[in-house]
């Protein structure tokens, strides 16, 4: 006959799971930690060319010295004129913006040439040298980027970012137009 008075039990998977927790606690409290890795650059990709809608070639290494907004777009994009009206309205005078077409109009898989760009560039009232064919065909769109005046990248968006967001953005990132920060 069963007793009344049955002892509380400690379930088995419980008492394992508990453990696993606690020593994967313990061992991560352990592991080190990386480094703050720098702010991502130019770097490698300074002595990349590619063509303006002139077809003259642009290389990265070309914007120090100056900050820059860097937006990607495509035409097969419904985000990407949204993006620039965004643009259009938040920088401040004097900001370099420079477009990178990133595909043609079939989309990903198809990089943009010469001639997307300067279609984009006519389309959208741009001089030719601040728009660029890239080969960027997997770049989820539209995007953005803001390099200082060395080239360091203070911040980058995937998505749409609407234009009182970028005001935000640009201002918190503390770039002074026409020089250095």
């Amino acid at each position: 006959m069963p007793s009344s008075r049955q002892r509380p039990t400690l379930d088995r998977g419980f008492a394992i799971g508990l453990g696993v927790l606690l020593l994967a606690a313990w061992l991560l409290d352990r592991v080190p930690t990386m480094p703050e890795a720098p702010p991502p650059s130019y770097g490698g990709a300074a002595d990349l060319a590619r063509a303006d809608a002139d077809g003259r070639t642009v290389r990265f290494r070309d914007f120090r010295g100056e900050p820059v907004l860097v937006v990607y777009a495509a035409d097969w994009s419904e985000d990407s004129p949204a993006q620039l009206a965004a643009v259009r309205s938040a920088a401040p005078p004097g900001l370099r913006v420079v477009h990178v077409l990133t595909s043609t109009i079939d989309g990903y898989g198809h990089p943009a040439t010469v001639d997307t760009a300067r279609a984009w560039a006519r389309r959208h009232g741009l001089a030719a040298r601040d728009v660029i064919a890239a080969d960027l065909t997997a770049k989820p769109l539209p995007a953005l980027a803001l390099f200082d005046a060395d080239g360091t990248m203070r911040f980058e968006h995937s998505g749409l970012m609407e234009a009182a967001t970028l005001r935000e953005r640009l201002a918190a990132a503390d770039i002074a137009p026409g020089g250095g920060p």
